[in-house]
């Protein structure tokens, strides 16, 4: 279908997370998915006649901070059945608990596990999920616990140059992955850590480890902003 980089203001669809059409968007560039509450709707029923009840696993779901509607997460955690859902997707990361007839249920999104989630950093994410808490050598971030469950976004630590490299290599300087996401690899996005912790949700750690993220992300911000 031919679109136009103004298509969805045009249609006056909002887009709630990842990004909209650019002028790059043609028959060489990347594939892209587009997913609508509908289309997650319709998905979650076929899920529920072939396995009634939970652990899912579950790829798609676009819950980045950006995109969050605590209002109707309720009520898809009361639909689904489960109490905690955990998501992976390259929009910014976040960490929040909501009350539910279920009891509280949490959503953690970890954002990118291959590149930087918050500002003046150099480091992916990743949600740890466990019946025990996680060893302070991991050095969570933040986390909650929901009776006997631990949920954690845990550091994942990488070769950054080696990273940038491979993907200048791969996607090189006008590309639209380099366009969408080089910058964000460089010095992360306008985001801290704070920022993702909501309801319940507590940082881990030593407070001077949190203090420490907290300020390097104010430092990258004001420096954007310059």
């Amino acid at each position: 279908v031919p679109t136009s980089p103004d298509y969805f203001p045009t249609l006056r669809i909002p887009v709630l997370a990842g990004r909209s059409f650019v002028a790059s968007d043609g028959d060489a560039a990347l594939p892209v998915v587009v997913i609508n509450e509908a289309m997650a709707e319709r998905y979650l029923a076929a899920i529920h006649q072939v396995q009634p009840k939970g652990p899912y696993q579950l790829a798609g779901w676009s819950f980045g901070e950006e995109a969050i509607d605590p209002a109707n997460l309720a009520g898809l955690f009361e639909r689904a059945g489960v109490r905690a859902f955990a998501s992976s997707h390259t929009c910014l990361p976040v960490g929040e608990t909501y009350q539910t007839g279920l009891g509280v249920c949490a959503l953690f999104n970890n954002g990118a596990a291959g590149m930087p989630n918050f500002a003046g950093t150099q480091y992916g994410l990743i949600t740890r999920i466990s019946t025990r808490a996680a060893p302070a050598a991991l050095g969570s971030l933040y986390g909650v616990q929901i009776e006997g469950t631990h949920l954690d976004c845990v550091p994942l630590h990488y070769n950054h140059p080696a990273w940038l490299a491979c993907f200048d290599e791969v996607w090189p300087a006008g590309s639209p992955a380099s366009l969408s996401y080089r910058q964000r690899i460089v010095s992360g996005p306008r985001y801290g850590v704070g920022q993702a912790i909501r309801g319940a949700v507590k940082p881990r750690g030593p407070a001077s480890v949190f203090t420490a993220a907290r300020n390097r992300a104010i430092s990258t911000m004001r420096e954007f902003e310059a």
